[in-house]
């Protein structure tokens, strides 16, 4: 076999260990692969999976920092790389990963709403507004980035915009029902404060 053979087929043997939940397992079988390869992109790629999985977010971060050096355009290792930098709360080298994938792809919607969800986190209304926007000016009927932006609007004060985006949730058939309730709740309370601003003009 060459060495691209045994790095698939070590590869492919820690995706079915990872399924099953057999992360020693598959640490092993991943070891072998970079043995033939130390900068496989599938194997690096799966070994974060397997220690996010187990909690060891710096090594994660440490598999894709491997990664990035030989593929700085791997948008997939940036998406892991800023996942495991939030867990261990590094949220702004969180947002310098999602910055760098809307680099090379500036139409990620992923990048936006991911990014938007960590900037409303940390009260950066303003700055999560313009990603909503960006995002659903690219995918209007993004359900989960139309219920943030009414969220987003509305903790800045903007009710007849957070009223529009959740009463849209209601007729988008995609919406999950936890979502229909969310944007329902939040409208029902929003309604409330229109009619009291009615009424005390």
């Amino acid at each position: 076999m060459m060495a691209l053979e045994y790095v698939e087929a070590y590869s492919y043997r820690a995706f079915e260990e990872f399924n099953r939940q057999e992360f020693d397992e598959a640490l092993g079988s991943l070891e072998k692969a970079l043995s033939f390869d130390p900068a496989s992109k599938i194997a690096l790629l799966l070994r974060s999976d397997v220690r996010m999985a187990t909690n060891q977010h710096r090594r994660a971060i440490h598999d894709m920092n491997l990664l990035l050096r030989n593929h700085p355009d791997c948008v997939a290792a940036l998406f892991r790389r800023a996942e495991a930098r939030l867990n261990l709360g590094h949220w702004h080298a969180a947002l310098r990963d999602y910055a760098e994938i809307l680099e090379l792809d500036p139409r990620n919607t992923s990048a936006l709403h991911l990014r938007a969800i960590v900037l409303v986190e940390r009260r950066k209304l303003p700055r999560a507004l313009l990603d909503l926007d960006r995002l659903l000016s690219l995918e209007p009927d993004h359900a989960e980035g139309r219920i943030n932006r009414g969220f987003v609007r509305f903790m800045l004060d903007d009710l007849n915009g957070a009223r529009g985006d959740l009463e849209r949730i209601a007729a988008l058939p995609q919406a999950e029902s936890a979502a229909r309730r969310s944007a329902a709740r939040l409208l029902r309370h929003i309604l409330g404060l229109l009619d009291r601003r009615i009424t005390l003009e």
